[in-house]
C-alpha cells in the first residue's frame, strides 16, 4: 500500500483523549523540551537504566560473570555513567533514579528466572479492519523487554513504568496498551517476523517503580522508609484471544478517525476535561489562551513550543 499510515499507541491514546491535542502533537508536531525534574525526564532516564540493565543480562557471557561476581561488580559500572557526570556529581533526577535502581536490584536482583530475548526493540504490524484484513493503518511499537521464563518455558512482554504512585488494578485493566502489545507480538511471532522458539506468550508484566520518596527515604531523613513492596510491583496480565482481536480493531477505528480517507475528512475539535487536561496535556494553557485570540499556532509558540518533524 502506498498510502500507509503508521501510528503508535501513544498517538492513538492522544487522539482518544482530545483530537486537538493529537493535531498539535502528532500532525503539526509541536513539542517542548522535557524539563529536569519532570515526569517525562525521569521516565526517560529510568528507561535508559532499565535498557542498559537488561541488555547486559541478555548477553550470555555477561550473565555468567554476574553469577560469579554479582551485579554490583558487573552491571553497576555500566549503569553509573547514566547516573553521574563522570566526576561523581549527580542532578536531582540522577539522585532519584539511583535510589530507585538500588531498590530495584535489592527487590529483583538479576531476575535469574528471566532470559531476555528482546530489549527495547521496535516493531510494526498492520491493524485489522472490520473484516479482519490488513488495513493501511500500521501500529508501530517499541517494546521495553520480552523475556523467557526459564522455569515455565513461557514468554512474557515486560513494560517498565515509573510514577509517583503505583497504579491500581482497575487502572491497568482499563489501559489497553498492554493487550495491544500482546496482540502485536502474537501476530509477529505467528508470521515468523520474530523468533520466540514456538513458545506461547503468556501475557504482559507491568513492571512499576515508584518515584515519590517519603522523608524517611532520604539520607538523614527522620521517619520510616518505604518498604520494597511499597516501592515496586509487578502485575501479570493476560487477555483472551477475543479480547486481543477487539483491542486491535478498536485501535484501527481510532487510527481511521484520526486519519480518515481524504473524502471523509472531519473537523478537528477539542475535548476539555479538567481531570485529563490537568495532568495529561501540555497544551492546556495555550488552548485556553487561543480561545481569546483564535490563533492556536500563535498560542503554542508563545508558550514555548517548537515544531520538530524529526521525532515520532
Amino acid at each position: 500500500m502506498t498510502d500507509q499510515v503508521v501510528v503508535s499507541y501513544s498517538e492513538l491514546d492522544a487522539y482518544r483523549q482530545c483530537p486537538l491535542k493529537h493535531q498539535l502533537a502528532y500532525v503539526q508536531r509541536w513539542t517542548r523540551p522535557a524539563q529536569p525534574g519532570g515526569a517525562l525526564a525521569r521516565g526517560s532516564l529510568w528507561h535508559a537504566v532499565m535498557e542498559t540493565h537488561y541488555r547486559a543480562l541478555a548477553d550470555r557471557q555477561t550473565r555468567e560473570r554476574v553469577y560469579q561476581r554479582g551485579l554490583d561488580a558487573v552491571i553497576r559500572p555500566l549503569i553509573n555513567p547514566l547516573l553521574s557526570d563522570g566526576s561523581g556529581h549527580r542532578t536531582e533526577d540522577q539522585e532519584l533514579i539511583a535510589w530507585i535502581y538500588d531498590g530495584y536490584v535489592e527487590a529483583y536482583d538479576m531476575d535469574a528466572q528471566w532470559l531476555p530475548l528482546y530489549v527495547e526493540e521496535k516493531f510494526e504490524v498492520p491493524l485489522p479492519d472490520a473484516f479482519g484484513r490488513d488495513s493501511r493503518y500500521r501500529l508501530k511499537l517499541r517494546v521495553d523487554l520480552i523475556v523467557l521464563d526459564i522455569q515455565t518455558n513461557c514468554v512474557w512482554i515486560v513494560d517498565h513504568k515509573s510514577g509517583a504512585a503505583l497504579p491500581t488494578q482497575m487502572a491497568l485493566e482499563i489501559d489497553d496498551q498492554f493487550g495491544l502489545y500482546q496482540w502485536a507480538i502474537n501476530r509477529l511471532a505467528g508470521s515468523g517476523q520474530i523468533d520466540l522458539g514456538g513458545r506461547p506468550i503468556m501475557g504482559t508484566i507491568h513492571n512499576a517503580a515508584k518515584t515519590k520518596q517519603n522523608v524517611g527515604d532520604k539520607p538523614g531523613g527522620r521517619g520510616k522508609p518505604q518498604s520494597l513492596d511499597q516501592r515496586f510491583h509487578r502485575t501479570f496480565m493476560n487477555r483472551t484471544a477475543a479480547e486481543l482481536e477487539n483491542l486491535a480493531y478498536d485501535a484501527y477505528c481510532a487510527a481511521y478517525n484520526a486519519y480518515p480517507p481524504k473524502s471523509k475528512t472531519r473537523p478537528i475539535y477539542s475535548s476539555p476535561d479538567p481531570r485529563t487536561c490537568s495532568w495529561k496535556c501540555d497544551f492546556k494553557e495555550a488552548h485556553v489562551a487561543a480561545r481569546t485570540s483564535g490563533d492556536i499556532v500563535d498560542a503554542v509558540q508563545r508558550f514555548g513550543f517548537v515544531q520538530d518533524f524529526t521525532r515520532h
